[in-house]
């Protein structure tokens, strides 16, 4: 609410993005060689039409976002939310079968806790292996209607991208928390 109802704040985000995103994002420029140690130029150049392709239309599983707007929109949910979920999807997404999920922090349902009875643990909606206490899987709601319904995301397919004042935690603390 805050981020709605503050310029500053939502001037903050913008400025945020700027300067870590910047005007083009994380781009490639490959530098591979040849056999005999060489820039290969051809392939460099095929490699980095294909990403580029892939990034301007591809990016999305959605098909939403190109990759550079992907990027503004973790920036902005890690600062605002304290973490970001991105789902690696492969298979038939697209030509190059491979697309990015980015997925609303709320969807991991926090009050779902429970003792599996394989000894993982699943404490706010992230499951834990016994052992090492290691994610192994994510379990994210339909929507935010819907808390009951869960679909159980293996943790190999997720990246959790958090901000943590505590070693430990188990979910991520939004950088506006000291000004609620």
């Amino acid at each position: 609410e805050l981020y709605h109802n503050a310029p500053l704040v939502k001037s903050y985000f913008n400025v945020l993005e700027s300067n870590v995103i910047g005007k083009n994002g994380i781009t490639l420029q490959m530098k591979s060689v040849n056999d005999k140690g060489f820039l290969d130029s051809k392939d460099n150049v095929l490699i980095e039409r294909a990403w580029k392709d892939w990034g301007l239309y591809h990016a999305s599983a959605d098909g939403k976002y190109n990759f550079r707007r992907l990027q503004k929109l973790v920036v902005r949910t890690q600062k605002m939310e304290g973490e970001v979920f991105i789902r690696f999807i492969t298979g038939d997404v697209n030509k190059y079968g491979f697309a990015l999920e980015v997925i609303q922090p709320s969807l991991l349902d926090h009050t779902f806790n429970k003792e599996l009875k394989s000894g993982n643990s699943i404490k706010m909606g992230i499951e834990y292996s016994k052992k090492y206490s290691r994610p192994i899987a994510y379990h994210f709601s339909k929507d935010l209607k819907n808390k009951g319904e869960r679909t159980r995301i293996k943790a190999e397919e997720i990246l959790h991208i958090q901000h943590v004042d505590e070693c430990n935690a188990t979910r991520g603390i939004s950088a506006l928390s000291p000004a609620l």
